[in-house]
């Protein structure tokens, strides 16, 4: 054999090598997590941001996941655990059983208390599928960040 037929069978196998494994490669589920304080989640997933904070009366704080090819009957496990001096502590539980299968974004309401939210550090975890985990820290504060 020649050089050139050497390197154009390795040539040949590296690229079925490369078209299997991008064909196999599963991109299906939660890819991230987003927090936001508003109603467009696009827009969060668009700015996404490594830390999130927010104001003790702010109307809102969400969770977002983006999710890809997700099959009916996949299950989304949330929790907001609050970090205190004394360790942690799981404020909430949210859990999303999927209907249909598809793509799209699942928003989570993180729960007021008394019309505020607590001041203090959080982090919120989520898990698709009990395989995929993710989680943001976020602080909210009880004077705007602006002011400090």
């Amino acid at each position: 054999m020649s050089k050139a037929s050497i390197i154009i069978i390795i040539f040949c196998t590296a690229l079925v090598a490369v078209v299997v494994f991008f064909s196999l490669r599963d991109d299906s589920g939660m890819k991230d997590i987003y927090l936001t304080g508003g109603e467009d989640f696009q827009d969060a997933a668009l700015q996404h941001e490594e830390t999130v904070d927010f104001h003790y009366t702010d109307s809102s704080i969400y969770l977002v996941i983006p999710l890809n090819d997700v099959q009916k009957g996949d299950i989304i496990d949330v929790e907001w655990v609050a970090i205190g001096k004394n360790g942690q502590k799981t404020v909430q539980k949210d859990f999303v059983e999927i209907e249909d299968k598809g793509s799209g974004y699942v928003a989570i309401y993180f729960l007021k208390r008394d019309s505020a939210y607590t001041p203090g550090d959080y982090i919120v975890r989520a898990e698709y599928n009990d395989i995929q985990k993710k989680e943001a820290a976020f602080t909210i504060f009880s004077v705007y960040a602006s002011d400090l």
